[in-house]
């Protein structure tokens, strides 16, 4: 059984606000021009599921809201699908939003180490 939402007034009164400033663009641009993408992966206790969206705008076909398939399902795996989906599905030059640290040292830090010991198979 799922607790009450306490929050959702506060979370509706949000997204109405983000609405208003961000609704209908469909691609946001940052000051070097490079496309902005936010990931996010969250896991839920209560369904022991996870999953993974990334977005870059209101309406946007590249947008994306999927399940994490296969393995346990955990936050830290769901945000790391959703940087791999970005990865593989959008070869531009992008400016990638994440509030995941796990996946930001990983990618930051430790490919360079991980790439050299040929734990990566990827480009």
């Amino acid at each position: 059984m799922k607790p009450g939402d306490e929050f959702k007034l506060q979370r509706e009164a949000w997204y109405a606000e983000l609405a208003a400033e961000f609704g209908g663009v469909s691609e946001f641009r940052d000051e070097e021009g490079l496309v902005k993408v936010w990931t996010d992966g969250g896991f839920d206790p209560f369904l022991t599921a996870a999953g993974y969206g990334l977005y870059y705008g209101d309406g946007s076909r590249l947008n994306v809201a999927a399940p994490l398939e296969g393995g346990g399902p955990s936050a830290p795996r769901a945000e790391l699908a959703a940087l791999t989906r970005l990865l593989e599905h959008d070869h531009r030059p992008l400016s990638v939003r994440i509030d995941c640290a796990y996946v930001v040292n990983g990618f930051n830090e430790l490919r360079h180490k991980l790439r050299a010991r040929g734990w990566l198979h990827r480009p």
